[in-house]
């Protein structure tokens, strides 16, 4: 193949992408990873989200989760998260990540700095469409409150709803 451009002037393959723009993406699922953590202090599940619309439409954003940890708030964290991504997809209650494989939900996303080198990170979760009303409903221990995002988000796509987060309700 005859490269049509001037290799002196191109940078070396750093192994990653760049990351996506801050912002809310509609994402689904499309792949996981379970092992140990960088630390050595627990396990954790590496998400694989693909964007569905837009400029950067087929990109990837990763995510991990500290499911199994040795310090009792990442385990907090993680069990949050696995629970609003859920309710995002449309069932709140599962047995298995995988049930929620290739069910479209937006991800809310920033730009942060780690090491010298920017990455993304995962920052919410909102159902899509009739995810919510089509999948079923939040246990009625919970109610969605609305929340605008933050202002340093740009909204992808037309039409994208407030984010929501599950919180329980007061009796």
């Amino acid at each position: 193949m005859q490269i049509k451009f001037n290799l002196a002037e191109t940078g070396e393959y750093s192994g990653s992408t760049p990351p996506v723009p801050a912002g809310r993406y509609l994402v689904e699922i499309v792949d996981e990873k379970y092992g140990p953590t960088k630390s050595g202090k627990g396990n954790a599940l590496e998400l694989r989200y693909s964007i569905l619309r837009g400029e950067k439409r087929g990109y990837l954003i990763r995510e991990w989760i500290n499911v199994d940890h040795s310090t009792e708030s990442a385990r907090e964290i993680a069990q949050t998260q696995l629970k609003s991504f859920g309710i995002a997809c449309g069932k709140p209650v599962y047995k298995d990540t995988t049930e929620l494989f290739r069910i479209p939900f937006y991800l809310d996303v920033i730009v942060e700095e780690v090491g010298g080198k920017e990455r993304n990170a995962v920052k919410g979760y909102a159902p899509y469409g009739g995810n919510a009303a089509s999948q079923g409903a939040p246990p009625p221990q919970y109610q969605a409150q609305v929340q605008a995002p933050p202002s340093q988000y740009q909204t992808q796509g037309q039409g994208a709803p407030p984010q929501y987060q599950a919180q329980p309700t007061q009796s």
